[in-house]
């Protein structure tokens, strides 16, 4: 079986996590057109194919690549789950994206620092915090053993956020996995919630607490709210 390279900046979207009032949180995502490029330059357009299938009302991608040496197809399957515009081609776009991953490709993603952008958002029309960057874009990204090691990011042509693996293993920088699981098992101390874990809160109340007085907590419910984003890009 061929290794599926690593994803180049060009291929990349970002994507607005969380948003309020202090900044806002980015994911790094791949669509569903760079997974079918990446499988026809790796293996050959004529040498993989997708299937879909239903499961207890969720809609499953499986995607077939042929192996000249055991003769024979083998498959890996995932679930998708709808996107908030076209729900049928969402999920099958989102399950044959996952079916990807778990193939490897862009598998690196998930090790993607914490990236979190102070300030800049404005109300839109409807009074929702949004960024004021129109258009943000990955410039540069660079791997080490399949982990992002550097990374850079642009806001309406002007850099916005680096992250230099090399720095952040001096400051001993958690991975987002590390930060997730820490947020998870905090107990709050103080307020409504006093005495419950963070991984606890649904979403609705970990909104409420992004939105509240405490940094270190909306940092926490930010990390957590971004967590349930990602499922995975």
């Amino acid at each position: 079986m061929n290794k599926f390279r690593t994803l180049r900046a060009d291929e990349l979207d970002c994507r607005v996590g969380t948003c309020n009032e202090r900044g806002f949180t980015l994911l790094l995502y791949k669509d569903a057109r760079c997974d079918q490029n990446i499988l026809d330059e790796t293996v050959g357009a004529e040498n993989w194919q997708r299937d879909h299938k239903e499961v207890k009302g969720n809609l499953y991608c499986g995607v077939s690549i042929w192996d000249d040496v055991k003769k024979q197809w083998i498959t890996k399957w995932d679930c998708g789950v709808e996107s908030n515009t076209e729900k049928e081609k969402g999920e099958a776009s989102d399950s044959f994206k996952r079916a990807c991953f778990n193939w490897g490709i862009g598998r690196e993603l998930y090790t993607s620092p914490f990236i979190y952008i102070k300030g800049n958002t404005e109300k839109n029309n409807k009074g929702k915090d949004v960024p004021t960057f129109r258009s943000i874009t990955v410039k540069e990204i660079e791997y080490t053993d399949g982990k992002i090691t550097k990374l850079a990011i642009i806001g309406d042509g002007e850099v916005i956020y680096t992250f230099n693996g090399e720095k952040a293993e001096k400051k001993a920088e958690m991975t987002f996995e590390e930060k997730v699981g820490k947020a998870k098992a905090y107990v709050i101390k103080v307020g409504q919630f006093a005495g419950v874990k963070m991984g606890d809160l649904s979403k609705a109340e970990l909104q409420v607490i992004s939105c509240g007085a405490n940094e270190g907590l909306a940092r926490l419910a930010n990390v957590l709210l971004e967590d349930l984003e990602r499922c995975p890009f």
